[in-house]
């Protein structure tokens, strides 16, 4: 056999070797790529991730929250590949569930799992967990270390938080950033109890009574929230007139309904030693 000829045979056996490797390759591929494939499948047949999930949000957008965490936690024990996602979402429901039910420093601890996800808008989350923090710091009167974080909360949409900063701003006494809190507040989700007995207290510190009294009146054919309190300020309001009979009364029928409010009881005992006593006026602690 000639040299030519052995040549040109090697070239063609090392041809149809290289070809048989692609193959083989291509089939293994082919093999991985189908094992995967199956177990994604096994994977989402058999967890029940996005059932738990759904459930989940369906009894979340009813109110339920408490059943809606139930399914939520257990959606999260399920393991699922390619569920980042979906885990990431669970956790921003569990964070609102929090701030619903007033567990902020939990709500703070869910938004931090969320800054861990690639995928999470970053600037809202942080801004949620600033909020969060500032609301458990709120509940402990700490109004000053808060009121900048409630601002940009309100500024990025979150606009309840308006309310919450204008008590942070009455608190450290800056009454006009306080109003205008609260205005921007009533403008979209009007007047509530509290806000009448905010501004009903504002103005009986200021010394303005008929703008008092009409918050006071107001308030008290408004929500019950904050009807104790708004009668307290109507009792301090005849003191500041200088109505002692009618505010005694009305603190005798306030102790008569809240025997072991504290305050109230300081006011009987003050207004006690100013009311004539001619008017009907009774002791409610007689016969005890």
């Amino acid at each position: 056999m000639s040299r030519r000829r052995r040549y040109d045979r090697y070239r063609r056996r090392r041809k149809k070797n290289r070809y048989d490797i692609k193959k083989i390759v291509l089939f293994a591929v082919l093999v991985i790529a189908a094992i995967g494939l199956l177990i994604i499948l096994g994977s989402q047949i058999l967890s029940h991730k996005d059932e738990y999930y759904k459930q989940g949000t369906e009894y979340y957008n009813k109110g339920d929250y408490a059943t809606a965490l139930e399914y939520f936690n257990d959606a999260l024990d399920e393991k699922q590949l390619f569920s980042k996602k979906t885990d990431m979402n669970i956790h921003m429901y569990i964070a609102d569930i929090c701030l619903q039910q007033q567990r902020y420093t939990d709500a703070v601890d869910e938004y931090k799992r969320v800054e861990l996800y690639k995928k999470a808008d970053k600037e809202q989350t942080e801004i949620l967990k600033n909020m969060s923090q500032a609301l458990s710091d709120f509940n402990k009167g700490n109004y000053a270390g808060t009121v900048d974080l409630f601002m940009k909360a309100a500024k990025a949409g979150y606009t309840t938080m308006y309310v919450y900063a204008g008590t942070c701003y009455a608190e450290t006494e800056q009454y006009d950033k306080m109003l205008e809190c609260y205005d921007k507040y009533i403008a979209e989700y009007g007047y509530n109890s509290y806000l009448y007995t905010q501004l009903a207290a504002y103005y009986l510190k200021t010394g303005d009574l008929d703008q008092a009294y009409g918050y006071i009146q107001t308030g008290l054919t408004s929500d019950k929230t904050y009807n104790l309190n708004l009668r307290l300020l109507e009792i301090a309001y005849y003191e500041a007139m200088s109505n002692y009979d009618e505010a005694f009364g009305l603190v005798s029928d306030l102790l008569t309904q809240y025997p072991d409010n504290e305050q109230a009881q300081k006011e009987y005992d003050f207004l006690y030693t100013r009311a004539s006593h001619d008017k009907g006026n009774t002791d409610v602690t007689e016969g005890e």
